[in-house]
């Protein structure tokens, strides 16, 4: 009989140990077994022994042969014992059934090696091995996304989520707009097909948390996203991977913070326009849960001209697909086309890994900072719960 699991245990640390109990049938459900020659010639039965009283339930004895009969007494005491004072070998035939009754009713342990459950492990991204295509040097600086330490998650559980933020407030991409976007806080680490099953439904990733535009009687976010196996350059595309080619060098490596980072991303954000007129410099705990926090497989593609970091493209990593989280870079290195070129590469990333789509997330037909993702095309946008093709003239 196959051990049935009834418990186990799995830490995202290490393997502890899994244990399986195995209950076998009672007595009464296992086949009596074939009594031994001995025992027939003495009429003793090898099976257990009967819970009920009358002449044969003691020892199994045949009264004839024991002489219990003869002498008036039915079953009892006295019985069991003539029967046991039959012959050696029936006695090593009773030993024998007491020793299976007793065996069939243990539990027996299992090592966890025949018991261990089956789990979902992610896997991370291999980028370490090839250079990306075109690129005139790949520099692996940094600890290697190899490296990371996957995330055992037990298969049969669904993730869970805590709703953290729900209320209408003013658009960030729409003046005038009221916006409603609830903010979702996974409760353990997403698989690989559980993050493309979010982004399918469209859902956005920011830091630890996703959310998709919930807005009353306003669908103006779509979004959008590119199946790199339809996916052909065209003419403006190739000289931008030309241009950057010539002066980028491109590394991968996990999203990190620190301080030209940070300040980088100021750059970026105040030099565009892309800051209200409040705001505040970021901070790298701000950074840190923004693009370094997270609950899905990421990395983040670094763009350097002449040493010096000038662009950072931080990607989440599905089972068949890649996902722009966000992409910033200095404003001031307006000739090489950074935002552009960003794009063409993950695409080329997303090519050579044998992956189907690249999120560019949402496009929205009325915001500046947004419209320029139409301009990738043939492209799909989900609109009203559906993923609609646009292809090129």
């Amino acid at each position: 009989m196959p051990p049935k699991l009834v418990h186990s245990v799995w830490s995202p640390r290490s393997a502890e140990r899994s244990v399986a109990v195995q209950v076998r049938p009672r007595s009464h459900e296992t086949a009596s077994q074939p009594p031994s020659p001995d025992a027939t010639k003495t009429g003793t039965r090898s099976g257990p022994r009967s819970t009920g009283g009358g002449p044969s339930s003691s020892g199994g004895s045949n009264a004839s042969t024991t002489g219990s009969a003869a002498s008036g007494r039915g079953s009892g005491p006295a019985s069991t014992a003539g029967s046991r004072s039959s012959s050696p070998q029936a006695r090593a035939s009773r030993q024998e059934a007491r020793s299976a009754k007793r065996g069939s009713r243990t539990i027996a342990r299992r090592s966890p090696e025949a018991t261990e459950p089956a789990r979902a492990t992610t896997t991370l991204p291999d980028f370490s091995a090839a250079a990306l295509p075109g690129t005139r040097r790949l520099c692996q600086d940094g600890p290697s996304v190899n490296r990371l330490e996957p995330v055992p998650l037990l298969a049969d559980r669904r993730p869970a989520e805590l709703l953290v933020h729900d209320e209408a407030e003013p658009c960030p991409y729409l003046p005038g707009r009221v916006a409603r976007m609830p903010l979702r806080l996974p409760v353990r680490a997403l698989t690989h097909d559980e993050l493309d099953a979010r982004l399918a439904a469209g859902d956005r990733r920011h830091g630890a948390l996703f959310y998709r535009p919930s807005c009353d009687g306003c669908d103006a976010c779509q979004a959008i996203r590119i199946d790199v196996t339809e996916w052909t350059h065209g003419r403006s595309h190739r000289r931008a991977l030309r241009r950057g080619d010539s002066v980028l060098d491109v590394s991968i490596g996990p999203p990190v913070v620190d301080v030209a980072r940070v300040a980088l991303y100021d750059k970026h954000r105040f030099g565009r326009g892309l800051a209200r007129d409040d705001a505040r410099p970021m901070d790298s705990s701000s950074y840190q849960r923004f693009l370094v926090d997270r609950f899905c497989d990421a990395f983040e593609i670094r763009y350097h001209l002449d040493g010096r970091l000038v662009g950072v493209a931080v990607t989440d990593r599905g089972a068949d697909s890649l996902s722009a989280v966000y992409c910033y870079y200095d404003p001031e290195v307006r000739d090489v086309g950074i935002g552009t070129y960003s794009i063409l590469k993950q695409i080329d990333v997303a090519r050579e890994r044998g992956l189907r789509y690249l999120y560019l997330g949402l496009y929205i037909e009325d915001c500046e900072q947004m419209v320029y993702k139409a301009r990738f095309l043939p492209h799909e946008r989900r609109i009203h719960g559906r993923w609609r093709s646009f292809a090129r003239d």
